[in-house]
């Protein structure tokens, strides 16, 4: 996730892409009190999973806050905005679209526009389209569009977005379930690492091999 992204999330997924009796079978477990400890260690496995590829796995909805569309466009591309002084060609593609973080992105749901009286405005959705196909996904200006131009200095554009591969289980790529799988029995047998950051340096080097494919790249 890039350093300008502010994200909130507005629904969280409704299952995991693991279920306890996966969990139980995988670690061999009869215990109902250790059946109890399992859905945490689910949980954190799913968000280091997510947090390493930065791909959503269930559907969830998140929001976007960005201060103008300058910074979403600045914030993917890496570079900064021009400002009528850096040399070299403009690239003019790079205001036309932001770049949508937790691919793969689903829908664009809402892009609001706040004024300084914290009034909120919905930009219509005529003006824009969610490219679904590039990975990450992207919010898109229509060719007779412009910029949108919120009124306030702070988070005055905001996105809200579903993404995930779908809404079970079933959906989310084999060797990323399996990867859940395997971290929520590291987890569960390495309790002491819960305290740490979520990392997958932490866990066994077949997972950072099944996830390898799915780790999105910002440009």
């Amino acid at each position: 996730m890039n350093m300008h992204e502010r994200l909130s999330v507005l629904t969280p997924p409704a299952v995991e892409p693991v279920s306890e009796a996966e969990a139980m079978a995988h670690l061999r477990l009869g215990s109902e009190e250790e059946l109890g400890l399992l859905h945490g260690h689910i949980r954190a496995a799913r968000q280091m999973v997510e947090a390493w590829t930065q791909q959503a796995l269930i559907t969830q909805s998140w929001r976007l806050f960005l201060d103008s569309w300058e910074e979403g466009a600045q914030s993917v591309s890496g570079m900064a905005w021009w400002d009528g002084t850096r040399q070299g060609a403009v690239n003019g593609s790079m205001a036309r679209f932001i770049e949508i973080p937790k691919p793969p992105l689903r829908t664009i749901d809402l892009v609001a526009l706040l004024n300084d009286a914290d009034q909120q405005t919905t930009w219509a959705a005529a003006n824009y389209f969610a490219d679904t196909a590039s990975m990450p996904g992207r919010l898109v200006l229509r060719s007779a569009a412009s910029t949108p131009i919120p009124q306030r200095a702070a988070n005055g554009l905001q996105i809200s977005f579903t993404c995930g591969y779908g809404d079970s289980a079933g959906s989310v790529p084999a060797p990323l379930r399996q990867a859940v799988l395997m971290l929520t029995a590291h987890l569960f047998e390495h309790r002491e690492l819960l305290h740490r950051a979520a990392d997958v340096a932490v866990a066994p080097v077949g997972v950072r091999a099944l996830l390898a494919p799915y780790r999105t790249a910002r440009l």
